[in-house]
């Protein structure tokens, strides 16, 4: 998958026709779609499972969403997934700064972070840009537990679109909304929105600690307030 990547024209997309293991994370530096096609990507080896960089944009979606696994990936999800990947930081996909991501399909399952956070997805800078939308689900992710970032680790921009979050989120960016899209992101574990954060969309079912800023979204369970150094209101 690496090679195919590699030899790609930038705008090209790469869809996967069969469920792929790899050993080494996947590096992309240019401008691609992959298509998931309802099949699985694991990193069968040490490391995440994919590392964008080099002001790429990457869209993620997923072809087949409703196509069912068998054998060894039988308990994983329907339609495409992405999984198995182990880092210190984005266990599942690492989004370098002035990198952008557009995750529109699949599964990013059962990847962990080691230290830093963003089991699922890290946003590591503030020039990194990550869109959620349309089937896009990420759950079953872990993470160091002081970060509390099991799914995302955020210090750049999400734009919550769609799709769903099924586990803790540390935002230390802002998670915003486009113009003109009425769909939104469901957040189903807590949210820990710290001092540099912003929370502008949304839709929130569990906590929200607050350390920072909310101008928008939607709360459906308690949302604490920090008062002073110590101490929550």
């Amino acid at each position: 998958l690496q090679e195919r990547i590699n030899q790609a024209n930038a705008g090209a997309t790469i869809t996967l026709n069969s469920n792929t293991e790899i050993a080494a994370t996947l590096q992309i530096t240019k401008n691609l779609t992959l298509d998931l096609n309802g099949y699985v990507l694991k990193m069968g080896g040490t490391g995440r499972v994919i590392h964008i960089t080099s002001s790429a944009e990457v869209e993620i979606k997923d072809g087949e969403s409703n196509r069912a696994h068998t054998g060894e990936y039988a308990a994983l999800p329907a339609g495409g997934v992405i999984t198995g990947g182990k880092a210190e930081s984005g266990g599942g996909i690492l989004l370098d700064g002035g990198c952008t991501l557009k995750l529109t399909g699949g599964c990013i399952t059962d990847c962990r972070a080691t230290d830093t956070g963003g089991g699922g997805v890290d946003l590591r800078g503030s020039t990194a840009i990550l869109y959620i939308s349309g089937t896009a689900r990420i759950e079953n992710c872990t993470a160091g537990e002081m970060w509390g970032a099991n799914a995302i680790f955020n210090s750049g921009t999400m734009y919550a679109d769609g799709g769903t979050v099924d586990g803790t989120v540390n935002n230390q960016g802002t998670i915003k909304h486009s113009n003109g899209v009425t769909a939104v992101t469901v957040f189903k574990k807590a949210v820990y929105n710290q001092q540099a954060g912003t929370i502008e969309a949304g839709m929130y079912n569990e906590t929200v600690e607050n350390n920072g800023t909310i101008i928008g979204g939607t709360f459906y369970v308690a949302v604490t307030i920090q008062k002073g150094y110590w101490g929550w209101e």
